[in-house]
């Protein structure tokens, strides 16, 4: 199974590090993820989504942490540095305190200007990566054509047969397949069929087909022909009642 991945979001009311399964919006692999793009995303302890943008991604949850707590006493420092701008009762500073604030203003505009100088060596790579991709594309003129490799949720079929490798038992297997191509939200939300089970509840929606297909396609692949989609049907849904279990013990 692949790393598991954290996000460090910015609220408005602040940032956080979450796990990187809440974000709901955009809808595409984890792994397609980028820093400053905006996402729609639960924020633990908190009821509902909320638009927020990704300022880091690891797979170490304490490294976003760390940068977390960098900013956050960054923003204590500028603050800090505000304070003495403000005047006496008198409207005046004493001429010690008016050294202090003109040495913090020249540090801040410092700062500035590092960051500036920062974002135009930036620039000034992503322009130079663009000239020798273009020159390597103007190079090779009669390069054949990439071959279309068909993709399950960002996943190849290789890469799927992969990470079921070392699976011993249809169950494990099944479930490596499901928590690889979809999230847990979404496994537990979602039917196989899209019909109404109980008369008295709404149907869920249905599981994307076409990764539903390819599981059936591995499973039999690796375990044999014989491997009825009956069978296969009831190892999905087992995962997805434990999941659902697990949902409901959460939140009692």
């Amino acid at each position: 199974m692949s790393a598991k991945l954290y996000v460090l979001i910015s609220w408005p009311d602040g940032s956080r590090v979450i796990d990187i399964e809440n974000i709901k919006e955009p809808r595409k692999p984890f792994h397609l993820c980028t820093v400053g793009e905006q996402v729609l995303a639960r924020c633990p302890g908190f009821s509902g989504l909320y638009w927020g943008v990704v300022e880091g991604i690891s797979e170490h949850k304490g490294i976003l942490e760390k940068k977390l707590l960098e900013d956050r006493q960054l923003l204590e420092k500028l603050n800090y540095v505000a304070l003495p701008m403000k005047r006496k009762p008198d409207g005046i500073l004493s001429p010690c305190q008016q050294q202090i604030c003109l040495n913090r203003v020249e540090k801040m505009e410092q700062l500035e200007r590092m960051v500036l100088d920062l974002q135009q060596d930036v620039l000034s790579l992503k322009k130079k990566v663009q000239r020798l991709e273009s020159l390597s594309f103007q190079e090779e003129p009669h390069r054949q054509p990439c071959e279309v490799v068909e993709l399950f949720n960002g996943y190849t079929k290789e890469q799927l047969k992969e990470t079921i490798r070392f699976d011993q038992k249809i169950s494990t297997a099944c479930k490596t397949l499901l928590y690889k191509l979809f999230t847990s939200d979404y496994i537990q939300s979602h039917s196989i069929t899209g019909r109404r089970g109980n008369t008295f509840r709404e149907a869920k929606p249905m599981m994307d087909e076409r990764c539903i297909k390819i599981i059936r396609v591995l499973l039999k692949q690796k375990f044999g022909d014989h491997l009825s989609d009956t069978v296969i049907t009831e190892k999905i849904q087992n995962v997805q009642k434990a999941l659902r279990q697990k949902f409901k013990t959460e939140c009692l």
